[in-house]
């Protein structure tokens, strides 16, 4: 894939679909007020709000954090990945 940014400059970059949903995490970070060590578990979310494997991990409640995830999710799965309760 091939990525564009246009600021003072043009500048392309080639990057991955993993590389760029692995990037989208400092913004969820931002949001949540800092990084969360998830054990190597899936991030997942149910009406607007976001998990770490399961109902007892609860990270956020901002709908716009869910949204993140299940964009990473989808460009590195394929898929957004919900929980199911």
């Amino acid at each position: 894939m091939k990525v564009t940014g246009i600021h003072k400059q043009r500048i392309e970059v080639e990057i991955t679909e993993r590389q760029l949903a692995y990037l989208l995490f400092p913004l969820i970070f931002k949001k949540i007020g800092g990084p969360v060590d998830d054990a190597g578990c899936d991030w997942l979310t149910k009406d607007g709000n976001t998990y770490i494997s399961n109902s007892e991990w609860h990270i956020s409640s901002d709908p716009d954090v869910a949204t993140l995830v299940d964009a990473v999710n989808i460009i590195s799965l394929g898929e957004p990945l919900h929980l199911d309760e």
